[in-house]
């Protein structure tokens, strides 16, 4: 992420909503799709990671085909990405720790807010 002029340490970022909504999104997802038992899985990128600065936040992939799909999870839009899953502030509840965590109520529309980012073209291989 950058600032006006530096690219933030991986600490800052920690402290900033948007990580704290990917982190979220993450485990929402990781957790949902070990309980569907779908063939998907998700693998989180670091933040502030050269994938990262690229847009890329999380990987959905299919156990079977090897199929990848990027997420980019973000609160704000972003024009032209084909790969935005927006996310809303009051889709998460704040933990002690200041982490957060999506509110139970939100996984639909959190689902929801995928299915566009399925339309794009998958990516295959590491």
């Amino acid at each position: 992420m950058l600032t006006t002029d530096k690219w933030l340490s991986a600490e800052e970022l920690e402290e900033k909503g948007g990580i704290k909504a990917q982190h979220a999104v993450y485990r929402a997802l990781r957790e949902h799709l070990a309980r569907v038992n779908t063939g998907w899985y998700v693998e989180e990128t670091a933040p502030g990671s050269l994938e990262d600065r690229q847009g890329i936040d999380i990987y959905l992939i299919n156990f079977s085909t090897g199929e990848r799909r990027i997420l980019d999870v973000g609160m704000r839009p972003k024009e032209g990405s084909a790969f935005l899953v927006r996310v809303y502030r009051d889709w998460f509840e704040t933990n002690a720790d200041e982490s957060w965590s999506l509110r139970k109520e939100k996984l639909n529309a959190l689902l929801r807010a995928i299915l566009p980012t399925l339309t794009a073209p998958s990516i295959n291989g590491r």
